[in-house]
């Protein structure tokens, strides 16, 4: 949920979580730069044991996933 009218301003973190100890590792997510881009969403793809975040993006139309390697 968005923390502000204007979320593409906002900034959003990736926070890992260790069950078995309580510790977490931060890892912010890059802020969308150029204006043409417009960051529609977050998610996360998980695959085996590893989770990496992805953003949704919209540029001249067309729509993008963007990997994020943490």
């Amino acid at each position: 949920m968005p923390r502000t009218d204007n979320f593409q301003k906002d900034r959003y973190s990736f926070v890992i979580v260790n069950r078995k100890n309580g510790k977490t590792k931060e890892y912010p997510l890059p802020p969308i730069a150029p204006a043409e881009y417009k960051c529609l969403g977050y998610g996360i793809n998980a695959q085996d044991k590893h989770f990496n975040p992805f953003m949704f993006i919209k540029k001249d139309g067309k729509y993008i996933i963007r990997m994020l390697e943490i």
